[in-house]
C-alpha cells in the first residue's frame, strides 16, 4: 500500500516536471530530488520482501545512471543534467521490476519520433525530453500494477 503511494507521489512529480519542461526546457531539482526520496522509499518498502541485496539490478541502475550523467556533462545540452536526474528517480522502481530498458527505449524512440515530426514541420531541432521520459514510465508503471493485480485475481 505504502508502496502504491510512493509510486503516486513520484508520478505526480513527474507530471509536473515534465509540464514545466515542456514549457521551459528545465527540469526543476526540487522535482527531481522529490521523486528520487519517493524512489528510495519505495524501494525500502520492496527490500524489506527480501532477504538479500540483487546487486546485478544495483550495477544496472549504477550504469544507467552514469551513463546517462557522462552524456549529460559531455553532449553540450543534448541531454540536460535535469534529465539525468529524472532518469536516476524514475529508473529506481523499474529496475526492481526488470523493465528500466524497456522504459528507455520507449522514451528515446518517442522522442526520435517526435523530434523528427518537429524538424519537418517546426524546424526546430529542440525537445524537452522530460515528457518522454514521464509518458514511457507512467506506461510501464501501470502495465506492472496491472500484471499484479491480475495476478493477485487469480
Amino acid at each position: 500500500m505504502f508502496s502504491c503511494l510512493c509510486l503516486s507521489i513520484m508520478g505526480s512529480l513527474a507530471i509536473q516536471a515534465s509540464l514545466i519542461d515542456a514549457r521551459t526546457f528545465r527540469l526543476p531539482n526540487r522535482l527531481t530530488a522529490g521523486i528520487f526520496v519517493a524512489a528510495l522509499l519505495c524501494l525500502f518498502c520492496w527490500s524489506r520482501l527480501v532477504s538479500r541485496v540483487d546487486w546485478y539490478r544495483a550495477l544496472t541502475w549504477l550504469v544507467i545512471v552514469g551513463v546517462h550523467f557522462g552524456f549529460a556533462l559531455l553532449s553540450r545540452g543534448a541531454l540536460g543534467m535535469g534529465d539525468a536526474k529524472l532518469i536516476a528517480g524514475l529508473s529506481l522502481p523499474l529496475i526492481w521490476w526488470g523493465a528500466a530498458l524497456s522504459w528507455l527505449t520507449i522514451a528515446y524512440c518517442s522522442a526520435a519520433i517526435f523530434g523528427m515530426a518537429n524538424m519537418i514541420f517546426r524546424k526546430s531541432r529542440r525537445i524537452a525530453f522530460g515528457p518522454h521520459l514521464t509518458g514511457g514510465w507512467i506506461l510501464l508503471v501501470m502495465g506492472q500494477l496491472a500484471g499484479v493485480a491480475m495476478a493477485y485475481s487469480r
